[in-house]
């Protein structure tokens, strides 16, 4: 997802710095290839910094755009776990939507949801857009292992009490 809203990033920036640096050139009468005097050097190293401030902002808004589509597929994979599959968002994964519908509780799409949440609230305080995501696939992956184990665990009780039963009904007939 990062380097998706990087290369986005970079798309969006890329050409716009390189006119604004030659603006800038021009408009002090540097001509291209040559050297940027030393008094001019601030106001190309100004420029610079607002044009990394502006790649940041726009790596953040894209990683929140990415966020903000994975919130929309979870949000209609709940609503199917809902009974309420109308009005889905995303119409074109349908049947993806229904599997993923099937294979977790409604409870694991919300706690997915609001991770992805804090994900979001995280990278716009200003928290590492890699070390967000990184935080927000730990959190999926543990929670994905204590699902697992949860569904173990309940299986095995489902075979005990089978097996107790079936033991106990053998024993009366």
């Amino acid at each position: 997802m990062i380097e998706i809203a990087t290369d986005d990033a970079k798309a969006i920036t890329e050409e716009r710095d390189e006119k604004e640096l030659e603006q800038l050139r021009r408009s002090m009468g540097i001509a291209e290839g040559d050297a940027i005097p030393s008094n001019l050097r601030s106001q190309v190293k100004g420029l610079e910094e607002q044009q990394k401030r502006r790649a940041t902002r726009s790596l953040r808004d894209g990683l929140d755009r990415i966020l903000v589509d994975l919130l929309s597929v979870y949000r209609d994979v709940l609503r199917l776990q809902l009974g309420v599959g109308e009005d889905l968002i995303n119409v074109e994964f349908g049947s993806e939507l229904h599997a993923a519908a099937l294979a977790r509780t409604s409870e694991d799409t919300l706690a997915t949801m609001e991770a992805i949440g804090v994900a979001r609230e995280r990278i716009d305080a200003n928290v590492a857009p890699a070390l967000a995501m990184e935080a927000l696939l730990i959190w999926r992956h543990e929670a994905t292992l204590a699902f697992r184990s949860a569904d173990r665990a309940s299986r095995a009780g489902a075979q005990r009490v089978c097996s107790t039963r079936c033991t106990h009904s053998n024993a009366i007939g």
